[in-house]
């Protein structure tokens, strides 16, 4: 998945998890830490806008809580991948797609 800053986004557009304006960083609770996992700061974690496999953006915290919860994604509840996975579905569809060209 992609990230971008939420400094590039739009004043419209919505995280679907918090229904807050996407450019506006998260204000992460004093409770929270951050898993080393996640390979990224803290400043970074709150300013960063996930972009998933189908094109859909969310706030990475919300995006993170709710995979927790749940492997779809917010917005179209399409199942999420691993970006390895993703990237092999791809080469497959175009794989299949050249081989039809080729044979129809």
């Amino acid at each position: 998945m992609k990230k971008e800053s939420v400094t590039s986004q739009g004043e419209t557009e919505i995280c679907a998890v918090c229904y807050d304006k996407l450019c506006n960083p998260v204000d992460l609770p004093e409770t929270f830490v951050l898993h080393a996992e996640y390979k990224i700061d803290k400043d970074e974690f709150k300013n960063s806008v996930t972009i998933m496999p189908c094109n859909h953006r969310f706030h990475f915290l919300c995006l993170v809580m709710w995979l927790d919860q749940s492997q779809t994604c917010p917005t179209c509840r399409n199942p999420v991948k691993s970006d390895s996975q993703y990237d092999k579905d791809q080469q497959q569809a175009r794989v299949d797609e050249l081989h039809n060209s080729m044979y129809s």
